[in-house]
């Protein structure tokens, strides 16, 4: 299930909203990823799973109850590229962001076969306010951030297949 499942008060109809809100959409998806995982496997298929869960939309819940929570030069504008931010994975909330969203989509959907995480947008206007005066740092803690929540998720799920994409640049 590619893009645009999620998001309820701002639905992913376009690409302007909703990252960052992975719930299900209620209208799309009446019957949840439960009804979906159950009708692919009783067809013999993986049901696969599409998320960009280190992007946030400008329009969505996460961003208005986190504006904070992206990486942003201070006194400058916001970096906006393929109408998202980047969430700033050196928080530690955000990280358990990540990681809680991953786990409780896997748990509560026990029939998601594998995962695509999108990785398209690159990095701009980088600044994260836990670097501190240590901003030369923020690439390879970023990186790291994110192998740490990725080995969080195997922990838990160490079957589970997650696929890196980048084909957007990032």
């Amino acid at each position: 299930l590619d893009d645009g499942w999620f998001g309820n008060k701002y639905p992913r109809d376009a690409d302007k909203t909703a990252l960052g809100d992975w719930q299900v959409d209620k209208k799309k998806l009446p019957g949840g990823l439960g009804f979906l995982t159950k009708e692919a496997t009783a067809k013999g298929l993986k049901f696969g799973i599409w998320i960009e869960p280190e992007m946030v939309s400008p329009k969505s819940e996460l961003y208005e109850n986190h504006p904070d929570w992206i990486l942003k030069l201070p006194n400058r504008e916001k970096p906006y590229s393929r109408n998202q931010l980047v969430l700033d994975l050196i928080n530690p909330k955000v990280q358990d962001f990540v990681f809680n969203m991953v786990d409780d989509l896997v748990t509560k959907n026990p029939g998601i076969a594998f995962i695509k995480w999108d990785c398209n947008r690159m990095m701009t206007n980088t600044y994260s306010p836990y670097l501190k005066e240590s901003q030369g740092n923020l690439f390879i803690d970023y990186t790291k951030s994110l192998y740490d929540i990725l080995e969080r998720i195997r922990r838990k799920h160490p079957h589970l297949p997650i696929m890196l994409c980048a084909g957007g640049g990032g």
